[in-house]
């Protein structure tokens, strides 16, 4: 208790103890020592007097090094500079340790940079040195702390000590031939190293260690103006043999730390730009020594110097161009040393490429039959070919083109270059045996390399301008078209500019089976033409023109078809979707179902009734010569033909597609009406509406909100299709002839549903618009109350226009009566016996917009009869005078019944 408290430290240790004297509460030691042993005692006295005590023993074991404020591993490298190094021990044994050098020497008996302190009596344990950064190589090093551990056994740790730039791992950053120092058959590899001092260079040949003899000098110097970069020399002196091969340099450091490095001396040696030279390109040869010779010279086979050199170690020949001749050419690479010469051979390698020759073909001015015709074929060859190219035109029957058998033909060679060769064709007059007449240049070049021969042809194709031109003009055009839809008339004519009247005309194509285009072969017409394209009339339709010389021209145009489509024989094409009245008389059709696709036999024609018409009177799939094709007829229009008829056919990509065709007797042909817009249930919708409506031909049906387009019907469609936020359907009703009922469902939010909707129904006759109707999403439109003439009960009505989930009473909060999905729901009452009895009900609505109630209060009265009026009789007078007068009878009054209260 009190303040302050007061502390007072005592210990069983002696000497330099850290512990004893101090009155702190804490006490510590950076770098615990053997000084420190013992049991040292912390006492706490209060400011009343009380005190306590408590106490720790201490024992420091094991040698360890401190060095500025951390301490050191064994091994780790010390940077040079000014501090103290400690090591220390758990010894309590005073005046122990030592320093020992790297020479192996103790500190303290030698000369040196570091002031050494042995730990005496009241420091045991303890060995300190004061570092200077170390002046000369002979103190810096690797020194060893000798230090007793606490059990006396003698524990050795070692510390690296050098100047600053010391502590980095060994690198050898070089190793090359001295050239400088070369003389005769002696050269010399240097090396350089940098980080810790090597404690250890090796050098070696082929694996086998050399050391300093009679033909080998080892030497290694710290570099000049540097504190960590070696430079070590190998110096050979020996025999030729012995000089070549790979040499390999080890440098290692105290610490197992080393790098090394390898070089092969080769003495001489050829490289060559190529392994195998090029005709016509540049080459070259090197001759390298990486010793010192006096001279070098490429010598031929016959002894002949080709080049040399007394200031170089390396000589190059230089190829340009590389020659044929070249190939298998003996080149010698001659290098002088003082000890005898040393010679390379190298032969030489040549081929000959395919790019060594090119060949092209040409014709001169606008060729016409009869005309003149000058052809050439020019061969060039690269340098360095020792023969020139042999070249030859051979013709249309491929034989070679000569003068003779020909007058009109005359051959020229000639040689613009020496690398060049011409050699020309000239015809006059030329006769064209077809166009796209094709001659060939043959050129073939001998050589004095491999492959020893080139062969290599052009072909010229001469197009000669036609005697006249022949067009083809289509309606519609097929020019940036790339198809017709079937069902679709075509007319193609075939024209001619220039010629000589009159003309002939005949047409052929590639098309098939009942083709329009094969039906008028060798037809003199200009005109072919078909009404109701079908899938087999396409292809490549040829119109071919002769005129009076008897010369023929063509052209051809390419006719492609895609799609479906409907086609009525003499009518022509008619669109999907259409209606027909048919007279009590009139036939029916034929109606052609046509299809882009070249398959046979597919294609259903569906009557109205849903059922597929087989009876093959009327109905006619078409087979190979006429595929995609289904047609239907009738004799007249039956109670059964009578609807919407369905063409089932696939399209060219094998999608099947349908086709819709209305068919009615005489007098269909109605304006459209709106015959009734409500409110159509539909769980998966948050509104549907239902229009009816009714016209010939076939309505279509526009939807409005709040007086803008929201959706258009434009399609018959008898499965319901989401788009965005609705889902709409267009259909007829089953069973009305000529009316239709179109549902759209709105899938927004219920409270983005809510608003003014309009259906607006079109056909060719006009156009008709139903009333608004709003969706207002909940709304209770009355609550009646009814009672019987007998007055024995009472009705209760609550009824509204909209599609609710559930409509119900309550009495006291409590459901008497429910319906679900009606929009009505009436509840009756037996009338209670009591006066002024009154009950409250609610009829309560739900949907999905949410949930309204409206509350009735019913009075039950029972009715009060008035009281019941006796008539005064008045006093009897005598008469003054003679008139006698009646007494006035008082009204009789019809009791009041009480009024019937409507509830409220």
């Amino acid at each position: 208790a009190g303040s302050p408290l007061q502390y007072s430290w005592n210990s069983t240790c002696t000497g330099a103890c850290f512990v004893p004297g101090s009155d702190q509460q804490t006490v510590s030691r950076d770098a615990l020592r053997g000084a420190d042993n013992g049991v040292h005692t912390c006492t706490v006295i209060d400011d009343y007097g009380n005190y306590g005590s408590a106490s720790i023993t201490v024992e420091v074991v094991g040698v360890a090094l401190w060095y500025s404020g951390s301490r050191l591993e064994n091994n780790k490298i010390l940077i040079g500079e000014t501090g103290t190094l400690e090591c220390i021990s758990g010894s309590t044994t005073p005046s122990v340790g030592r320093w020992v050098s790297p020479a192996g020497l103790d500190v303290t008996s030698v000369p040196s940079p570091f002031a050494v302190t042995v730990g005496g009596e009241g420091d045991p344990g303890h060995l300190s040195v004061g570092l200077f950064p170390p002046s000369t190589s002979d103190s810096q090093g690797v020194y060893t702390c000798v230090m007793p551990d606490e059990t006396g056994e003698e524990v050795r740790l070692n510390v690296g000590i050098y100047p600053l730039g010391f502590n980095t791992p060994i690198s050898i950053t070089g190793l090359s031939v001295d050239s400088s120092s070369a003389v005769s058959n002696d050269f010399t590899l240097v090396s350089t190293s940098t980080g810790s001092p090597p404690s250890s260079v090796s050098w070696s040949r082929y694996g086998i260690t050399l050391n300093t003899d009679g033909r080998h000098t080892l030497t290694s110097t710290l570099s000049d103006g540097t504190t960590a970069t070696y430079t070590h020399y190998l110096s050979v002196d020996d025999t030729p043999d012995n000089i070549l091969g790979q040499y390999t340099i080890s440098v290692t450091d105290n610490f197992g730390n080393g790098d090394e490095e390898s070089i092969s001396i080769n003495g001489l040696a050829v490289t060559s730009s190529h392994a195998v030279f090029i005709v016509g390109e540049t080459g070259t040869i090197t001759c390298s020594s990486d010793l010192s010779p006096s001279s070098i010279e490429w010598l031929l086979s016959d002894g002949t110097t080709v080049s040399s050199t007394a200031t170089e170690s390396s000589l190059t020949l230089v190829f340009d161009p590389v020659a044929d001749s070249m190939h298998g050419l003996e080149y010698t690479c001659r290098a002088q040393y003082s000890y005898g010469s040393h010679e390379v051979p190298y032969q030489l390698s040549v081929e000959i490429d395919p790019a060594d020759m090119m060949v092209s073909v040409g014709y001169e001015g606008i060729i016409v039959n009869g005309g003149e015709l000058l052809m050439t074929c020019t061969v060039t060859i690269v340098e360095g070919l020792t023969y020139k190219p042999t070249v030859t035109w051979s013709g249309k029957a491929s034989n070679n083109i000569t003068t003779s058998g020909d007058m009109r033909v005359a051959v020229e060679t000639s040689h613009p270059s020496d690398l060049e060769t011409v050699v020309s064709v000239h015809y006059d007059p030329y006769l064209s045996s077809s166009d796209g007449d094709k001659f060939l240049c043959h050129a073939s070049l001998k050589s004095l390399a491999p492959p020893y021969h080139l062969d290599m042809y052009q072909e010229l194709q001469i197009i000669t301008e036609p005697a006249f031109t022949v067009t083809i003009d289509t309606v519609p055009s097929l020019m940036n078209t790339p198809s017709l839809p079937v069902a679709s008339d075509l007319t193609m004519t075939c024209g001619v500019v220039g010629g000589t009247a009159p003309f002939s005309y005949n047409w052929n194509s590639d098309c098939f089976g009942d083709c329009f285009v094969l039906g008028q072969l060798g037809s003199s017409s200009q005109v072919v033409s078909r009404q109701g394209l079908r899938s087999f009339d396409a292809g490549n339709h040829t119109c071919v023109v002769t005129d009076d010389t008897l010369l023929s021209e063509s052209t051809t145009v390419e006719l492609k078809l895609s799609g479906v489509g409907f086609y009525q024989e003499g009518t022509g094409s008619i669109s999907s979707n259409s209606i027909v009245f048919v007279g009590s008389t009139d036939t029916i059709g034929p109606y052609l179902c046509i299809s882009a696709s070249t398959l046979p036999n597919i294609g259903q024609w569906v009557a109205p009734n849903g059922n597929a018409i087989t009876d093959v009177t009327m109905v006619t799939v078409g087979g190979a010569d006429t595929p995609g094709l289904v047609t239907f007829q009738a004799g007249g229009l039956s109670s059964l033909l009578t609807g919407v008829h369905t063409c089932l056919i696939p399209d060219e990509a094998g999608i099947d597609k349908e086709l819709y065709l209305a068919l009615y007797p005489e007098g269909f042909n109605t304006p459209p009406q709106v015959d009734s817009l409500e409110i159509s249930p539909d769980p998966t919708t948050t509104v549907t509406l239902r229009c009816v409506s009714s016209g010939s031909p076939a309505t279509t049906v526009t939807w409005y909100k709040a007086g803008k387009v929201y959706h258009t019907n434009d399609i018959l469609d008898s499965v319901s299709t989401v788009i965005e936020d609705l889902k709409h359907t267009h259909r007829l009703l089953d069973g009305v002839t000529a009316t239709y009922q179109s549902f759209l469902g709105v899938l927004l939010p219920p409270g983005e549903a809510l608003g003014s909707y309009q259906c607006h129904v079109t056909n060719s006759l006009g156009t008709a618009a139903s009333e608004s109707l709003v969706v207002e999403g909940l709304r209770i439109d009355q609550v009646t109350v009814e009672v019987p003439a007998d007055g024995s009960s009472v009705t209760v009505s609550c009824t509204t226009d909209l599609e609710l989930t559930s409509l119900e009473w309550l009495y006291n909060g409590n459901p008497i009566a429910a319906t679900a999905g009606s929009k009505e729901l009436s509840l009756t009452l037996p009338l209670l016996d009591d006066d002024y009895t009154s009950k409250t009900f609610v009829c309560r609505a739900t949907n999905a917009f949410g949930t309204q109630e409206e509350y009735l209060s019913v009075t039950y009265e029972t009715p009060t009869p008035p009281p019941t009026e006796t008539p005064t009789s008045p006093p009897t007078e005598t008469p003054t005078s003679p008139p006698t007068e009646t007494p006035t009878s008082p009204p009789t009054e019809t009791p009041t019944s009480p009024p019937t209260e409507t509830p409220t």
